[in-house]
């Protein structure tokens, strides 16, 4: 990413089982599937024992998230196909 990951603000993340490493936040932008999203909070950690995890926090918000746990899939609607299928399930 060219990226210098100790440019950015030191923070301390916290894992499901309580596991503390210490980060570094920055803002970046990525692609998803067919989405561009621009100035995303990522932390990289400096640990190896933190997995590579797709946090909450700029993308979770922008998106309705179908996780597919059986099938092993992960589905990103946009806000307008989310709203479609989740009116379709509760009708």
């Amino acid at each position: 990413l060219g990226l210098e990951v100790r440019a950015g603000t030191k923070v301390t993340i916290r894992s499901a089982t309580g596991h503390e490493a210490d980060g570094f936040r920055h803002r970046v932008d990525m692609v998803i599937g067919n989405f561009t999203l621009r100035s995303v909070a990522v932390i990289f950690a400096e640990s190896h024992e933190v997995p590579r995890v797709l946090g909450r926090e700029d993308v979770f918000e922008r998106f309705g998230i179908v996780f597919d746990e059986a099938g092993h899939r992960l589905a990103l609607l946009s806000r307008r196909t989310e709203r479609k299928a989740i009116t379709r399930m509760f009708t």
